[in-house]
Formats: structure tokens, sequence, C-alpha cells
């Protein structure tokens, strides 16, 4: 009767070991799927970035006008997804690092929408002298603007080629700030992904050493 006791003893205990194993290991791993969803939005922000900028390009060699409706679409979706960065709660408690780095990503976001507004209202001053220099902006790239000497003539035509040459300016410098953004983007996605390879190996060791423990215990039962 004694040893059926044991018995019965031994099996509640390795019963407890591995629920309780299994338990701990759930809850330890809980917080990855968040992580991984905020991960998410992260990626969605340097796909966000990284589509304005080549629609951004595509205003140089294609048609302005057209291109124009393109990107101010891209526009939007990049201050969607700036604002879904914003909204990140898990991660900025991860680690002093995850949290200067998304701040540092706020930053960016000021200085490109700073750069983005100055572009647009000089694309608006360019539709409006090209309108009164009788110039189709619409079937010119603002290349062809700038270095096409068939636009060249008029003092209103002269206007719209340093419209040209000041919107290329203005692009050039938003190109820089799409691929600083790009690079600081990349660097946090990295750093996340090592922090949940961190929590997934925590959360293992600490289920086996649980398991180990309640084994060795039931041992002396």
């Amino acid at each position: 009767m004694a040893i059926r006791m044991k018995l019965l003893a031994l099996i509640a205990l390795l019963v407890a070991a591995f629920t309780i194993s299994a338990v701990t290991f759930f809850v330890a791993r809980s917080p990855i799927g968040r992580i991984q969803a905020e991960q998410q939005t992260l990626a969605d922000l340097r796909t966000a970035l990284l589509d304005e900028q080549i629609q951004a390009n595509q205003l140089v060699w294609s048609p302005f006008q057209s291109e124009l409706a393109k990107f101010n679409a891209a526009v939007h979706r990049t201050s969607a997804a700036f604002f879904a960065v914003q909204g990140l709660t898990l991660l900025p408690k991860m680690s002093p690092a995850i949290r200067q780095a998304l701040s540092n990503i706020q930053t960016l976001q000021s200085l490109i929408d700073s750069n983005t507004a100055a572009f647009l209202d000089s694309a608006m001053t360019i539709g409006k002298d090209a309108e009164r220099a009788k110039v189709a902006a619409s079937n010119y790239n603002l290349f062809d603007l700038s270095n096409d000497p068939n636009v060249h003539g008029s003092s209103f035509t002269y206007q719209v080629v340093s419209d040209a040459d000041q919107l290329l300016t203005e692009l050039y410098t938003l190109s820089s700030r799409f691929q600083i953004s790009v690079q600081v983007i990349e660097g946090q996605y990295a750093a996340i992904a090592k922090e949940i390879a961190r929590v997934e190996a925590q959360s293992t060791i600490i289920a086996v050493v649980i398991i180990i423990v309640l084994v060795a215990l039931t041992l002396f039962v």
C-alpha cells in the first residue's frame, strides 16, 4: 500500500512538474507575439518610406503632375505608418536602447515632414509658373524642365527652370532623409529580433530548470 501511494505521489509530482513548466514556458513567451506585431509595425514603416522614396524618384524622370498624385498618396501612407509607431507600447519598455531608437525615429519624422511640406509647396509653385509660361509641366519630368533648352526662353519659363532646380534639390534632401530613416529602422528591427531570441531562450531555460527541480524532488518522496 505504501509503495502504491508513493508511486501515485511520484506520478502526481511528475504531472505537476510538466504542468507548471508548460505554464511557465507559455507565460514567459506570451509577450513574443506582441513584440513581433510591434516589430512588424516598424517593418511597415520601412516599406512606406521606401515606397515614398521610389515615388519621389519617379518625379525626376516621369511626367510630373501624374506622378505628383502618386507621391502624395505615398506621403499619406508614410504618415499613417509613423502614427502607428507612436502607438507602440511594449517595445519602448524592453530596453533603453530600443526606447532611444524609437525616439530617434520620431525625430526623423519631423525632418521628413518638414522637407516634404517644403517640396509640396514648391510643387504647387512650379505648376502655377508653368501654366503662366504656357509650359506643359504635366508632359515634362523635372530633369527635362531643368535641362531641356527647348523650355528655356521667356522670364516665366526661366522661373519654371528655377523651380525645377529647387525641386530637384529638395528631392535630394528628402532622399537622404529616407535613407537615414531606413537605416535606423533596420538597425532597430535587428535589435528587436535579438531581444525576441533572448526571451525565447530564457523561457526555455526556465521551463527546463523547473522540470529538473521538480523531478529531483520526486526522488526524495
